[in-house]
C-alpha cells in the first residue's frame, strides 16, 4: 500500500502528526515503521504491514488515551460496527 494512504488511515484514528517513516524488510515482510507525535507531545512507534496496512505493533506511553472514540450511530447511541483499529 502507498505510504500516503497508510498515513491517512492512521491519522483518522490517532490524532497527531507523522515525524518519520521508514520501510524495513523484517525477515521477508515489508514493514512501515512510523514515528508519530500526539498533540500533547507524546511519541508513538507504529509498525504496519506494507502490503495491507495491518497494524503489527504500537508502542508508547499511556496507550489507553491515544485513539479517537469510535463514531456513534445517532439513532441508537452505540458505536458503529466495522471500525478498524
Amino acid at each position: 500500500m502507498p505510504l500516503e494512504q497508510l498515513i491517512a488511515q492512521v491519522s483518522q484514528i490517532v490524532p497527531g502528526r507523522l515525524l518519520q517513516a521508514e520501510l524495513d524488510d523484517d525477515d521477508g515482510l515489508l514493514v512501515y515503521e512510523l514515528r508519530w507525535q500526539l498533540a500533547d507531545g507524546r511519541r508513538l512507534e507504529i509498525e504496519l504491514d506494507a502490503r495491507d496496512g495491518r497494524w503489527l505493533k504500537l508502542k508508547g506511553p499511556r496507550l489507553e488515551t491515544v485513539f479517537r472514540p469510535a463514531p456513534r450511530d445517532a439513532a441508537s447511541g452505540t458505536a458503529k460496527q466495522g471500525t478498524q483499529r
